[in-house]
Formats: C-alpha cells, structure tokens, sequence
C-alpha cells in the first residue's frame, strides 16, 4: 500500500474524515464526476477510461457516506442545507449518467447538478475528445504523420492521447476540425455508440424528480480560444435549450474543459451577461461561503482509481489529496 492510501485509510477508519466535513460550516466542496462505469466492464475495451469517474458500486458507497455527512444539493436548494452542503456534479451528459448515476441520487433521496452538452444532446454525435480517442485507439495509441503536437506537449505527456488532447484544448473549434478530419481520415467505420448521450426525455424526467441540470455550452468548445461573440451565442442558446425543453430554469454552468487556459474574463463577463448565476471551472478546491466569486467555482474531482478512503480524505484535506487539473 502506497503512503497516500495508508494516510487516507487512517483518516477515513478514525472517522477525521466525516468528522471534518460535517464542520465546514462556511465551505462549499462541489464533486465533478463525468462517466459512470458499470462494475462489469473491462478497461481495455474502453478508448478513454481516464473519461469515468468512477464504477457504480463506488459511487452507491460515496453517496452514502456523504448522505451520513453532509447535505447533498443543487445551487437551487443550497439555502436548504443545515449540515455542511455539498454539490455533486456531472459533465457533458453522457446516458450512463441517466441509466447509472441517476438512480443511486433518486434512491438516496438526494439531487445532483447534470451540465448537459446541448449539441450532443440534441444530435448524439459524440463529442469531439471521444472521437479523439477512438481515432487514436485504430491507429495503435500513435499520431499519424503529419500531426505533430509541439515540442513541449511531447515532452510534458507521455500519451499520444494526452498529447493530442491537451494540444487540441488550445485550439479554436474550426482548427480543432481541421485536426480530427485529418486524424480520422482512411479509418474505418467506428461503432461510437457507447458514447452516446441521454435523450431530453430522460434529461425531463430527472428535471421533474428534482435534479438541477444546467449548461455545459452548445458544442463544447473551449469558450476562451473563441470569439465573444462565439461565446455568448454558446452560452445563451444552451441555457435557452435546456429551459425550452425542461421547463426548468438554467441558471448553473461548468465551463468546457474548465481548466485555467478554458477561461478569461471575457468568458466570465458573458456567462453573467448570460444570465447564470453560478458557474463551475475544473481546477480544483473547495470554496468558502459566500464564494469571493460565485462564477468561478472550484471544484474536486472524482477519478477511478480512488478508493474510498481517498475519496472521503478529498473531502477532508483537499490540498493533500485533490487531484489536479
């Protein structure tokens, strides 16, 4: 056993851990999940298990413990908290998160917060990192020849894919098009269904048993490689979307990839304009109440290869034990 997981296990089985959490009286840890995973499914058939946050079995164990703990809820119930609130949150919106996540939150009794891509939602063509994976997955983990991230990507990451996705994040949409036509170009045809959203119907009736779901942009394009007025049209007609076919308001955001390159004040400034009252980067750490700044939230993210022990000792001593953007 590594030392990070002795230490976590010693801070969980000493009860540290929910004993700190129910005393964040003025704190605000948000959870960022993405893709749940069934507990039958072998990694190696995945393009990118980095994209799943965690098996369902995990998360059934992660929500009840924090049920014990804390207040599990949405920013629109966040004044409802008596104990120490915490906010879960899901990105992108993945079906998984209907068919996995959804019914642990429902029989816990519990909300969480689903930014939805509307694109994907709307057409179910797969996100552009998933075909990123997937392309790279037939070409044997290697880049073709012709693209060459820079230098200092090859250098810094060890993966073809961490490469070429952290290369691509710096791109503006239309030169990140360019780049997946030509890594994809005299690959044959890829069954992508498993990376396919949930449906508005499904996104309605988690709407009508109480979970808050809220934007994750149109296309999900890294909003600050854009123009303004690419951003505000991104940020407007998703809220817009989601409010059409909930019925519910929108009025939370994560911000695309979320990291400190994914945004500027330019894309703040709009998401106010927008009409959002709180907006989710992914850089992680917890926030104080009142947020300095409710549009430039933290947050800790949740990774498969926790245990629980790491998970709850996250929640504790995030500085310890957070993963990093």
């Amino acid at each position: 056993m590594s030392l990070r997981r002795w230490l976590a296990s010693l801070i969980h089985q000493s009860g540290t851990a929910g004993w700190r959490l129910r005393r964040y009286r003025q704190r605000l840890p948000i959870l960022a999940y993405h893709r749940i995973l069934d507990d039958d499914t072998d990694l190696a058939s995945l393009a990118d298990p980095g994209l799943f946050s965690t098996r369902v079995s995990d998360f059934r164990r992660q929500v009840d413990w924090l049920t014990r703990h804390a207040d599990c809820v949405t920013f629109n119930t966040l004044g409802q908290a008596r104990r120490c609130p915490v906010i879960i949150t899901f990105d992108d919106g993945y079906e998984d998160n209907y068919r996995l996540a959804w019914p642990v939150l429902r029989d816990a009794g519990i909300a969480g917060v689903f930014f939805v891509t509307t694109d994907f939602i709307d057409h179910g063509q797969p996100l552009w990192f998933d075909r990123v994976a997937v392309a790279l997955r037939q070409h044997d983990g290697k880049l073709p020849g012709g693209i060459m991230p820079p230098p200092e990507a090859e250098h810094r990451y060890g993966s073809a894919l961490e490469q070429c996705l952290r290369w691509m994040k710096s791109m503006d949409d239309s030169r990140r098009i360019e780049v997946l036509t030509a890594l994809e170009q005299n690959l044959s045809k890829t069954n992508l269904s498993h990376h396919r959203p949930m449906s508005w119907d499904q996104l309605r009736e988690m709407a009508a048993s109480g979970m808050e779901i809220g934007s994750h942009s149109c296309s999900h394009a890294v909003l600050a490689n854009e123009t303004r007025s690419r951003i505000r049209n991104e940020l407007l007609q998703s809220r817009q979307r989601i409010e059409d076919e909930t019925g519910k308001p929108c009025r939370s955001l994560a911000y695309p990839v979320g990291g400190e390159a994914a945004t500027n004040p330019i894309v703040i400034d709009e998401a106010r304009k927008a009409g959002y009252q709180h907006a989710c980067s992914y850089i992680s750490g917890i926030n104080h109440r009142p947020p300095a700044d409710p549009m430039q939230l933290h947050r800790l993210h949740v990774e498969l290869d926790q245990s629980l022990y790491e998970f709850t000792s996250t929640l504790a001593f995030p500085s310890v034990f957070g993963y990093r953007s």
